[in-house]
């Protein structure tokens, strides 16, 4: 007598100690983030115009750095994925770049309604750092996309391994992975406000994106230079100090 084994599904979703990781995070920065008023108002209050103006800038980017990482720990709660022998069932959310909005879209996409599976890298650039994320959708016959996720280069790390489950997805409904090359996006919270080019948007050519993921390249490394310079300076000064203090 032959037994049919049963393939047990696969789920995808963020686990609890990266979840927990991450509201730690946020809980240690609010108090700061909440006395910062405080601190703005006392030095605008004894005439320290250009500290009280300084430190608003300052509190303005802390205070967008809070509420991506407050997107950040909703979509981590939220985001699922579940591929089965039958469908692939999603919940994801709104992606605008790489940030994530509500609400969020829950389907079961059976494999015989999946027109095709696609992705794309896009090139984010902020505060003078490039950055290519790989973005990967699916399409179904009725011409809706569902967004999956975005992924670095190297998955190695990946909380959720979108790329990877793209593969199967197209394996699995026996369509082919489309690779829709790259196109340039700008910064984040620019692709937040106005959203990403049109997924048929004409890419750029593979010499640029080489050129690209070159410069992200050695422009990383000449931040870690210039943090370690940046160390050994405050160690020499440091020491400095210290031994003029002494020895005076």
């Amino acid at each position: 007598m032959s037994t049919t084994t049963v393939e047990k599904p696969r789920v995808y979703k963020i686990g609890f100690f990266r979840q927990l990781l991450q509201w730690i995070t946020f809980l240690l920065l609010l108090p700061f983030f909440v006395s910062m008023p405080i601190m703005i108002g006392m030095r605008a209050f004894h005439g320290r115009i250009f500290d009280a103006a300084w430190l608003t800038f300052v509190a303005i980017l802390f205070g967008m750095a809070l509420i991506f990482l407050g997107l950040q720990i909703h979509a981590a709660r939220k985001t699922r994925i579940r591929i089965s022998e039958a469908d692939v069932d999603v919940a994801v959310p709104q992606w605008r770049g790489p940030t994530p909005f509500s609400p969020y879209e829950q389907a079961r996409l059976p494999y015989d309604q999946i027109k095709s599976v696609e992705q794309r890298g896009e090139i984010y650039r902020s505060l003078g750092i490039l950055g290519l994320r790989r973005v990967s959708s699916v399409v179904t016959n009725d011409g809706q996309r569902y967004v999956l996720g975005y992924s670095t280069e190297n998955e190695a790390d990946a909380p959720i391994p979108f790329s990877n489950i793209a593969k199967d997805i197209a394996e699995r409904a026996g369509v082919q992975l489309v690779d829709k090359g790259a196109v340039n996006v700008g910064t984040q919270v620019g692709a937040a406000i106005r959203g990403t080019p049109d997924w048929d948007a004409e890419p750029i050519d593979e010499e640029t994106v080489e050129q690209t993921r070159k410069r992200a390249q050695q422009i990383f490394v000449a931040m870690i230079g210039v943090f370690f310079l940046l160390v050994i300076a405050g160690i020499i000064i440091s020491v400095a100090t210290d031994f003029t203090n002494i020895f005076g």
